[in-house]
């Protein structure tokens, strides 16, 4: 993630840091910060919330 995140963070400091020369942001740098955004929350939010799940379903099990 931390090197996806590097990736993402490089693409945007063209317009950031005020370079005339680069380009303007298009659709697909739109894309791939809302592909590593949903990944992200995935990581930070849905794994953990279905590992306590899969958890608590197993210790009914027992």
């Amino acid at each position: 993630m931390a090197e996806w995140a590097h990736e993402v963070r490089l693409d945007a400091n063209d317009q950031r840091h005020a370079d005339d020369e680069a380009d303007l942001p298009d659709e697909n740098d739109a894309q791939k910060t809302i592909d590593f955004t949903m990944a992200l929350a995935q990581f930070l939010f849905v794994m953990p919330s279905r590992v306590q799940s899969g958890i608590e379903k197993a210790k009914d099990e027992e």
